[in-house]
């Protein structure tokens, strides 16, 4: 693959969106493509794919895809048909990928619609590829829709669509952002195999460095839209010449290294934003001494759910005590419960028994507030993010002119410009959005936030300035945190106790750090990745 001078414009804007990308791949190799959100990075691959609205102009001095048998030159002039037939593409989100109404192994046949294969051996084919990406029963599978699978099955059905053409180019846009890490090393594995196998080139975009060292043979290194850094991913790793990408090698938190402040790109590029501190003042909160401890008391909650007369226990006798100014981490599988408990904890979801006493007693709303997991799904397309983050505090008897107020103060400390307080989630990129989400949560200034994959989304620039943020709000305000996440690193430098969720119940549970002992099986398969 050759692409040469890329260029991503808006008819009215002065300055590209994309400016003059070139790179080459040959088959079988593994570029990834590393920056902050809005960075340009999915602009570029949605560029190369086809699939940017009309109003982006596209421009390259060339872009080709070497076949076995040609070169195809890729341009304006494509239909994002015959793209299809060489380019497959892994979304970020699985769920927004896939029809909610049409069974999987029907949306895996509709990317065999340019061939001209009858049908039985297109239902084979995918029946074959439902199997080859490591799915359960793939005949039983081939009948299920996508909300009957988890989230990590979701993603290998999107593979298979985007594989089971055997394109020349594989682009995997995000492809393990909201994956537990087990689940997430075996989808790498599964995309390296796949790609080794059929020759296919791969373009990885991905906010995790680690992850991108681990597939990729080159890096690319792209900021406002323009690369700053490309070769050899290890050489890059271990001596990076450019400012930023030091900063964004340097933002990632260690095992056992817990300072009391991140690295954050502003520490070495002045130009960039910088997260305010917040005093107690600005948050309106009274002082952390007359707090009263604990925050919540979890007794007893049991989840049942019963489906086509099957009964599955979610959650299992349930005890958990938060304690004023304490972050507790949630750890586990995808489908342990850890989301159902912050549901249930939120008043999103009844539990079947047990109970939840919070400290001091009041209004749910005003005690504790749920950070959702999929950013685009939590916000409304239909308002304003200004507006959305402004809601709660309409509700509870704030004037327009006292909650905009109040709603551009907290989506400055989260990182979102005052201009675009009229802006749409749509225009917005999947780290902003989660952003834009934290802002909503935290307007009311409650006691305990649940952030239930808060971080999963964002580039590890931005994932340092959030979590500094979140520490210097429980520092000043003494909140208090629930921390549901799959990364064992953010969990180890960000919690001041690790519990260990397995099928419905807590299995262990760590104080500080790590353990380097751990008990349980599926703990020590979490801990062997870091080995």
């Amino acid at each position: 693959m050759e692409v040469k001078n890329l260029c991503v414009t808006i008819s009215e804007a002065t300055q590209p969106l994309v400016k003059e990308v070139t790179f080459s791949l040959a088959g079988g190799q593994k570029l990834g493509l590393v920056g902050e959100s809005g960075s340009g990075k999915s602009l570029i691959c949605k560029a190369i794919a086809g699939l940017l609205p009309s109003g982006l102009r596209v421009s390259a001095d060339y872009l080709t895809l070497e076949t076995k048998n040609r070169k195809v030159l890729l341009n304006t002039q494509n239909t994002l048909r015959d793209r299809a037939r060489y380019i497959g593409y892994v979304f970020q989100e699985p769920m927004s990928a896939l029809n909610p109404a049409m069974i999987i192994g029907k949306q895996i046949m509709e990317a065999l619609e340019t061939s001209d294969l009858p049908t039985s051996q297109k239902r084979q084919m995918t029946l074959d590829w439902l199997e080859k990406v490591q799915l359960p029963d793939p005949t039983a599978t081939f009948k299920k829709y996508p909300h009957q699978l988890s989230g990590g099955q979701r993603q290998r059905v999107v593979i298979a669509m985007a594989m089971i053409k055997k394109p020349v180019l594989l682009i995997a846009d995000e492809p393990t952002t909201a994956l537990d890490m087990l689940v997430q090393a075996e989808i790498l594995d599964l995309i390296r195999n796949l790609c080794n196998k059929d020759d296919t080139m791969l373009i990885f975009v991905s906010h995790d460095l680690d992850l991108v060292g681990a597939l990729c043979e080159k890096v690319m290194v792209i900021r406002r839209g323009e690369v700053l850094e490309t070769g050899k991913t290890r050489e890059i790793y271990r001596t990076p010449k450019h400012p930023y990408t030091q900063a964004l090698l340097l933002s990632k938190p260690r095992i056992g290294y817990k300072p009391e402040y991140l690295p954050v790109v502003s520490d070495f590029l002045d130009e960039e934003w910088k997260a305010p501190h917040m005093s107690k003042s600005s948050a309106g909160l009274p002082p952390s001494e007359d707090r009263i401890c604990p925050v919540v008391h979890i007794q007893n909650i049991k989840k049942v759910y019963v489906q086509n007369n099957t009964t599955r226990t979610v959650l299992k006798d349930i005890t958990l005590v938060i304690n004023s100014g304490e972050t507790v981490g949630i750890v586990g599988p995808s489908g342990c419960g850890k989301s159902t408990l912050a549901r249930i904890l939120c008043g999103v979801e009844k539990a079947d028994a047990g109970s939840i006493l919070f400290h001091p007693p009041g209004r749910r709303a005003d005690v504790v507030q749920l950070v959702f997991q999929d950013p685009f799904s939590s916000l409304n397309p239909q308002l304003s993010i200004g507006r959305q983050v402004m809601e709660p505090l309409l509700a509870k008897g704030l004037s327009s002119t006292q909650a905009e107020n109040e709603a551009r103060e907290i989506l400055k400390i989260t990182g979102i410009d005052g201009s675009r307080f009229y802006d749409y989630p749509h225009r917005f990129s999947g780290g902003q959005r989660q952003r834009i989400a934290i802002a909503r949560a935290l307007v009311l200034r409650p006691a305990l936030l649940v952030l239930d994959e808060s971080v999963a989304a964002l580039d590890v620039s931005v994932q340092a300035v959030v979590i500094n943020l979140l520490n210097d709000l429980k520092r000043h305000l003494h909140l208090s945190y629930l921390f549901i996440t799959h990364n064992l690193i953010i969990a180890d430098y960000f919690c001041d106790r690790i519990l260990v969720m397995y099928g419905g119940e807590f299995v262990e549970e760590w104080s500080g750090t790590i353990t380097t002992t751990p008990k349980h099986p599926f703990t020590k398969k979490l801990v062997r990745l870091f080995a």
